[in-house]
C-alpha cells in the first residue's frame, strides 16, 4: 500500500514516530518533504541542525521558528543550531528566530549587532525583559523604529534623558509617551500634534486631562477616537461619546473587528465589548448602517437581539453578516441555515468565526448534506470536510474534482474502503492528505513507515 511519492510527504507531516524515520526522510532529495519535516514539532534536534542548511528559505524559517518555541523544554544541542540560524544570510530566516519568546538571551546579543533594521526592530519588541545594558544598546539604536520597539509599554521606562530626547524627535516621540508624566504643557503639545499615532498615544495615557480627553473626542482619525474609547481613566461620557461616533462614522477598522470576533481574549482589552453595548442598545439605529463592520458588531449580538432584528441580520446583502448572526443567534430556522450555508459553502465557516462552523448547530438539516453531496463543487467540498455518512463519503471519494476528494480524505468518518482507494488516487495532494487522516488504521503507517526505505 505504501507508495513513496505520498507516503513520505504524509509521515514528515504528521506522524507521531517521526524521531523512528527522519533519517529515513531527509534522504530524500525533495523540496516538498524538506518543508513538511520542519513543519513538523516533533521533529529530532538532528534534524533540525540538518534542515537549518537547507537552501530553501521557508524550510529554514520553519526550523527557526521550532528551535525558538523548543527553548523552553529543552536545550540539548538547540542551541548549536540557534546560533547557526542567527548567522544565517536571509533576514526573514533571523526574524523568525528572535521573535520567539523563549529564545535565550545569549541568541538575542548576537542579533543586536544584526545589519538589517528589521531583524533589531523585531528583537526589540520581542525583548521585553533586557539587561539595563541591552535595553539601552536598543535604545541608543541608529533607527528610529528600532529605538521605538524598544520603547513599547511592556518595555522598562528609558532613563529620563533618553526620554526626552524621543519625545522632542518625531520619529519615537508616539512610543516614548506611555512613559512621561503628563504635564499642562506636555498636554498641550501633544493634542495639537500632527501625527495622529501621536495624538492616539497621548488620547491612551492615564493621566490626560478630561478637558484634553473632551477635544479629542472630536478627532478626525479613528485611531484616536478608538484609543480613547478604550482609555479606562477617562469618564464614561466622553468614552460613549467616542464609540458612538466610530460606529456613526466611516472609520478603517474592519479588520480589528475582525479581531475582536476571533479572540474573546483580545476582545475583552479592546474597545469591542463597549462598542457592542453601544450598537446593541441602539439596535434600530445601526441595522442598515452603510459600514459592513458596524452591522458585524450588531450580528454579533445577535443573541441579545430581537428576533426581528436577527431576521434582518440574516438577509444582510453582506455575506459575512449573514454567517455571524447565524452562528451567534439563540435560534434558526433551518431553512434559513440551510440558505446561508448553501450560499456561502465552505465560506460557512469563516475566518472572523473559525470556532463556530454552521453545520454543528443541532437545528442544520443533516439530510441537506446529500443535497450539499450532488451540487456544486464549494458544497461538495462542504459536504466532504463535515459529513459522517459513510456512504455520501464514499460518493465524494469517488468525484471528478481532486480537491473534493482532498476534503474527503481527511474526513475521520470516510471508511476503510474508500480510505484505501484516496491513499491509492492518481493525485499526490489527495494521497498525502489520505496519508495524514487521524484514522489511519496502526497497521497502514507502519506498512507506510516500511515503504519508504
Amino acid at each position: 500500500m505504501a507508495d513513496e511519492d505520498w507516503a513520505a510527504p504524509s509521515l514528515a507531516t504528521s506522524c507521531v514516530r517521526i524521531e523512528a524515520i527522519a533519517e529515513r526522510l531527509l534522504q530524500y532529495a525533495s523540496p516538498v518533504i524538506a518543508f513538511s519535516l520542519s513543519g513538523n514539532p516533533s521533529l529530532p534536534v538532528a534534524a533540525l541542525a540538518e534542515l537549518s542548511h537547507h537552501d530553501q528559505v521557508d524550510v529554514r524559517r520553519n526550523v527557526a521558528r521550532r528551535v525558538g518555541e523548543r527553548f523552553a523544554a529543552e536545550c540539548d544541542g538547540l542551541m548549536e543550531v540557534a546560533h547557526k540560524l542567527i548567522m544565517d544570510p536571509d533576514p526573514a530566516v533571523r526574524i523568525e528566530l528572535v521573535r520567539v519568546a523563549r529564545v535565550p538571551d545569549q541568541i538575542r546579543v548576537i542579533a543586536l549587532e544584526d545589519p538589517e533594521e528589521s531583524v533589531r526592530e523585531v528583537l526589540a519588541r520581542a525583548w521585553i525583559n533586557p539587561s539595563r545594558a541591552h535595553h539601552f544598546r536598543l535604545l541608543n539604536d541608529e533607527s528610529g523604529l528600532v529605538r521605538s520597539a524598544a520603547c513599547s509599554p511592556c518595555h522598562p521606562s528609558p532613563p529620563q534623558q533618553i526620554l526626552e530626547s524621543f519625545i522632542e524627535n518625531p520619529q519615537t516621540r508616539a512610543a516614548a509617551i506611555c512613559h512621561i508624566t503628563l504635564t499642562e504643557e506636555m498636554a498641550s503639545r501633544m493634542i495639537c500634534d500632527l501625527d495622529p499615532e501621536v495624538r492616539s498615544a497621548f488620547a491612551a495615557h492615564p493621566q490626560i486631562p478630561q478637558a484634553a480627553a473632551e477635544e479629542l473626542a472630536s478627532d478626525v482619525d479613528g485611531v484616536v477616537i478608538s484609543a480613547l474609547a478604550m482609555n479606562e481613566e477617562v469618564s464614561e461620557a466622553i468614552r460613549n461619546r467616542a464609540c458612538t461616533k466610530i460606529a456613526s462614522e466611516k472609520y478603517e477598522l474592519s479588520m480589528l473587528v475582525g479581531f475582536s470576533l476571533i479572540d474573546n481574549s483580545w476582545a475583552d482589552r479592546s474597545l469591542f465589548p463597549r462598542l457592542r453595548a453601544t450598537v446593541g442598545e441602539v439596535w434600530d439605529r445601526y441595522i442598515d448602517s452603510p459600514f459592513p463592520w458596524v452591522r458585524k458588531i450588531l450580528a454579533s449580538e445577535s443573541l441579545k437581539l430581537p428576533m426581528v432584528a436577527v431576521q434582518a441580520l440574516l438577509r444582510d446583502p453582506d455575506p459575512e453578516v449573514q454567517v455571524i448572526a447565524a452562528s451567534c443567534a439563540d435560534t434558526i430556522s433551518s431553512e434559513d441555515l440551510k440558505r446561508i450555508v448553501a450560499e456561502n459553502g465552505e465560506g460557512g465557516k469563516i475566518r472572523h468565526l473559525t470556532n463556530c462552523d454552521l453545520t454543528d448547530r443541532e437545528e442544520f438539516p443533516v439530510e441537506a448534506l446529500e443535497q450539499f453531496g450532488r451540487s456544486t463543487v464549494e458544497l461538495r467540498k462542504l459536504a466532504a470536510r463535515v459529513s459522517r455518512s459513510e456512504n455520501l463519503l464514499g460518493l465524494l471519494a469517488r468525484d471528478t474534482d481532486p480537491a473534493v476528494r482532498a476534503r474527503t480524505a481527511q474526513n475521520p468518518h470516510v471508511s476503510r474502503k474508500d480510505l484505501a482507494a484516496l491513499l491509492m488516487d492518481n493525485n499526490s495532494s489527495v494521497a498525502v492528505y489520505a496519508g495524514m487522516n487521524p484514522s489511519l488504521p496502526e497497521e497502514w503507517i507502519e506498512e507506510m513507515i516500511e515503504g519508504i526505505g
